[in-house]
């Protein structure tokens, strides 16, 4: 046929953009996940599954700089996360983004607090520059009505 490119999966040959190495999450004495092992190469599809219960979050936690593990390394682009420096950190979390299931924002937060905490925590506006103009501070509105809100 043509006009068609033969699918692709990811480069073998390029390194893994996330590798998870011998990591252990615990909270106190309560070990949840020992010695994980993983790598997620680009343009692969990953998936982490499992009972209620079982660590699924809390490995995605570490995954994304939330909690830092008890043992092991995670690995982004071949850079240690937690053997960065936390200003390195920051700047690795930049290069990469989180959408939480269900479209969960910070609870202890409103809609427009979550929608400004990236803005004042990327750029250098302040709190007060960084609010959302248009939501009141005693209005919460769901996040299916942000996302279907139409300006003129």
């Amino acid at each position: 046929m043509a006009g068609f490119a033969p699918a692709t999966g990811p480069d073998p040959a390029a390194g893994p953009l996330l590798s998870v190495c011998g990591v252990t999450l615990a909270f106190g004495p309560q070990v949840i996940q020992h010695d994980l092992c993983f790598d997620v190469r680009r343009g692969s599809i990953f998936a982490v599954m499992g009972g209620c219960g079982c660590g699924k979050s809390t490995v995605l936690r570490a995954m994304i700089g939330l909690l830092r593990p008890s043992a092991g390394s995670v690995l982004i682009a071949g850079e240690d996360y937690w053997a960065a420096k936390e200003a390195r950190r920051a700047a690795i979390g930049r290069r990469h983004g989180v959408l939480f299931q269900n479209a969960a924002l910070w609870s202890a937060l409103t809609v427009g607090e979550n929608v400004a905490l990236p803005m004042q925590m990327l750029t250098k506006l302040d709190a007060a520059a960084g609010s959302l103009r248009g939501f009141a501070n005693d209005v919460e509105p769901s996040p299916q009505l942000l996302l279907t809100r139409r300006r003129p």
